[in-house]
């Protein structure tokens, strides 16, 4: 049985991209893939009334809503050695405030209902 090379990593800060955890993961061996699922819009009525309120409080500036991510994100490396080499290194890691976990991938981590925010070159990412 092949070694797998994705890996997973929870405890992700809301606001942490694809592009944060390609820097921070880059240096382990060339990444084929990251992905980090965003959360879909379902407290719409929430945001509503949070808009609201923003809206009833005089001299604010509304800013641009920046989309959270799940809390965790997906690593595709070339070589399995550097996903075994990145789980040695980075499991409770501190990151952002946040302790991350980093573990082998399980099956099927892809959800076809989820946004997913990717970073990912045709020529594969090196370091």
């Amino acid at each position: 049985m092949p070694k797998k090379s994705i890996i997973r990593i929870a405890g992700l800060n809301n606001y942490v991209t694809a592009a944060d955890i390609q820097a921070l993961f880059i240096t382990f061996g060339p990444i084929v893939k990251v992905a980090v699922p965003l959360e879909q819009d379902t407290n719409e009525k929430k945001d509503q009334k949070n808009e609201q309120n923003i809206e009833n409080i005089e001299n604010i500036e509304k800013k641009e809503k920046i989309p959270k991510n799940r809390g965790f994100a997906i690593i595709e490396y070339e070589d399995p050695d550097d996903a075994e080499h990145a789980i040695g290194n980075m499991n409770d890691f501190d990151y952002f405030g946040n302790t991350l976990k980093v573990s082998l991938a399980q099956a099927n981590v892809q959800d076809k209902k989820t946004k997913w925010d990717v970073v990912q070159d045709d020529q594969k990412m090196k370091d």
